[in-house]
């Protein structure tokens, strides 16, 4: 089988802040990363006030790169990882703290021996329609439930998102965000992560698929898929379906709609900022 880029998209969550996304493909893979944005202050080693979209440019090419000459997803993982290591080490005069660390999920489609695999870390997800109208959602943290109720908490405090600058919280939804970003990429922790911890590579969600074919295919970061997950305006098969339709231009008009427009103090869908990064490749899916 073959995979084909047919659509993309990356829409930067704000005009005061880098894309934090990226997304690359290649004849048999294509993938989105979602960089995390920092909990500073201080850049270990980004050069646009941004370690995480550092992280997911530097990703983004390494992975592109290793993926044209055949490496295992898993190996791919650790390479990345233990190269941005060795940048943060060389980058930083003391240790960081955990919360310091750059970290980036990823979601990935793959043809592997005639199969077709999905892999990843973190809170990227891929949607999946086939021919016989058969949907499926994969992604490696499902739940973003925890985030939201923070999100909730920090608003109500604030009094909307609209009194909170660009990415700026008050000291207990930090403090909240960094005990859990400290433990990331450690044994027991909740989450592994492109960044800086090769041992993520052990720890790689991965499913085989087998859909009925030709199939179509939505990778998406969090902020794009937050149409399915957060805002309810589609399911899965809806959501594939409007971006083969409608193109995925489109549908982040829709999403900025309703950030914008509609829930900018984010009351009614409780979210961390006003609008995030969000990042989609639409993907047919074909037999050779």
């Amino acid at each position: 089988m073959k995979i084909t880029v047919i659509d993309s998209l990356s829409l930067p969550g704000s005009t005061q802040r880098p894309n934090e996304d990226a997304s690359g493909w290649t004849d048999s893979a294509a993938f989105v990363i979602d960089g995390a944005t920092g909990l500073g202050p201080g850049i270990l080693v980004g050069d646009d006030n941004s370690d995480a979209a550092w992280l997911a440019a530097f990703a983004a090419l390494n992975m592109t790169g290793m993926l044209e000459r055949g490496h295992a997803t898993a190996e791919i993982v650790r390479a990345i990882n233990t190269l941005v290591g060795r940048f943060v080490d060389c980058m930083s005069s003391e240790p960081p703290k955990g919360w310091q660390l750059p970290v980036a999920g990823f979601q990935m489609l793959r043809v592997e021996d005639s199969r077709l695999v999905t892999s990843g870390l973190g809170d990227c997800t891929l949607f999946v329609l086939d021919a016989a109208g058969n949907a499926t959602a994969v992604s490696p943290q499902p739940s973003r439930g925890a985030e939201n109720a923070i999100a909730a908490a920090m608003i109500e405090r604030a009094g909307g998102l609209s009194r909170l600058a660009v990415a700026d919280r008050d000291a207990k939804t930090v403090e909240t965000l960094r005990a859990a970003r400290s433990i990331f990429n450690t044994q027991g922790g909740p989450l592994w992560t492109l960044g800086t911890a090769p041992d993520a590579a052990d720890h790689v969600v991965s499913a085989a698929l087998a859909p009925a074919l030709p199939a179509t295919a939505l990778l998406a970061s969090d902020g794009f898929a937050a149409l399915v997950d957060t805002y309810r305006r589609y399911d899965a098969a809806g959501l594939v379906t409007a971006a083969r339709e409608r193109g995925v231009e489109e549908l982040g008009r829709e999403l900025r709609s309703i950030e914008l427009d509609e829930d900018p103090e984010g009351r009614v869908f409780p979210r961390m900022k006003i609008s995030d990064d969000a990042t989609a490749l639409l993907i047919a899916i074909e037999q050779l």
